[in-house]
């Protein structure tokens, strides 16, 4: 009885492996461009609307959470935060500056006019980013103490337990965005805060 010679370019064998190798080559290939941030996607509008409602001051919180999950989506993310800072080489400037300006766009598209006006002249996606991150998150007081007066007067009343959780959980999580610190605690002292920050809200919630 003879059988097929693996090593045979005709053999099922041979044309299996070679199919797992192309495979293999086209998905290599592929992650860097996928991860490359200077990639503009064709559906890359800079007329994009990243985040629905628009900033307007007090929903800066909620704002900033959804226009970061929107920008780390698009692989963009790191020309707002600063972790990807404009380069020095001329050539290599242009094609930041290229990807930059559509970032800087979805910023002031997100915003409300006043706001987008007033950053309009911003040299760059990130100026605009720290900008508005130190006018509404850094001078927050007034909206921390809104935000904390009405977690201590909401009632149940008449609401179901979940609408009340629900109502009472959206401003919990308000003011941990606008207080929650950038820096990790290294102490070891950030899970005891934690569970008395989670026994202070069960006693709100009860």
């Amino acid at each position: 009885m003879s059988g097929s010679n693996p090593s045979s370019p005709n053999s099922p064998v041979h044309d299996n492996i070679s199919s797992q190798n192309n495979e293999t080559l086209i998905n290599s290939s592929a992650l860097p461009r996928t991860l490359d941030p200077y990639i503009i996607h064709p559906s890359d509008n800079p007329a994009t609307v990243l985040s629905s409602p628009l900033l307007q001051g007090d929903n800066y919180g909620s704002w900033v959470r959804g226009i970061t999950k929107s920008l780390n989506a698009k692989g963009k993310l790191g020309f707002v935060d600063g972790s990807l800072p404009p380069p020095t080489d001329p050539l290599q400037f242009q094609c930041w500056k290229r990807c930059d300006d559509p970032v800087g766009s979805w910023l002031l598209n997100s915003c409300q006019p006043d706001i987008k006006a007033s950053c309009l002249y911003a040299a760059n996606s990130h100026v605009i980013w720290k900008d508005l991150q130190i006018r509404f998150c850094v001078s927050n007081a007034p909206i921390l103490f809104r935000l904390k007066s009405s977690i201590a007067s909401i009632k149940q009343e008449s609401m179901p337990v979940s609408l009340y959780y629900t109502k009472i959980k959206t401003l919990w999580d308000q003011y941990d965005s606008l207080v929650a610190s950038t820096e990790a605690c290294i102490c070891g002292a950030g899970k005891h805060m934690l569970e008395r920050i989670e026994r202070e809200c069960a006693m709100e919630f009860l």
